[in-house]
């Protein structure tokens, strides 16, 4: 694994050790970024179920302002601070949260932030996609037409979401990126 483009082009990522995360390939995060846009001038990032952070990471590297990442698993937790450690990206741009996505909307909500960009990648056998989307739209975390990016495999079929329109999908392998703008 590596940072694809941007500051930090090249970079090599650890991968989180185990088998209970499922990481995003070079490849398919490639395309996600094109699809995206290659570079952003600024912006918020937020990657639920994010194992390693490769995706935040990424965002960062192409120039987002400051990403925040999600996983309830130690070892993701421990591997994403390595990697932020190893590219020397300080803490205050990626901020990692130990907890449940569910857990984290929550405590979010509380607060003024509102991100652009939201990648979802839940585990594959517990897809819970509709109601992470509902709850981003619903606890008001999304700017006015954010991006939410979905990665599931091609059997998961993704119901009609009130509060977005699909804007692009396209399948890799076994792996579909679903992306959808929040209607505000």
């Amino acid at each position: 694994m590596r940072i694809i483009g941007g500051t930090h082009r090249g970079q090599r990522l650890v991968p989180v050790a185990g088998r209970q995360t499922r990481p995003t390939t070079d490849k398919v995060r490639e395309a996600l970024f094109n699809m995206i846009g290659p570079s952003f001038r600024g912006g918020h990032f937020l990657d639920l179920y994010a194992g390693s952070g490769a995706v935040a990471l990424e965002a960062l590297s192409r120039g987002v302002d400051q990403a925040v990442a999600i996983d309830r698993q130690y070892q993701a937790v421990k591997t994403m601070e390595k990697n932020a450690a190893n590219l020397k990206i300080t803490k205050t741009k990626f901020q990692i949260k130990k907890m449940t996505v569910a857990r984290a909307i929550e405590i979010m909500a509380g607060s003024e932030t509102q991100f652009d960009y939201v990648f979802l990648d839940p585990p594959y056998a517990q897809q819970q996609m509709q109601i992470d989307l509902d709850k981003l739209a619903q606890q008001g975390l999304l700017k006015p037409a954010a991006l939410v990016i979905c990665e599931t495999d091609r059997a998961t079929k993704l119901p009609k979401v009130v509060d977005y329109s699909m804007v692009r999908q396209k399948s890799y392998g076994l792996t579909t990126i679903t992306i959808y703008q929040y209607k505000d």
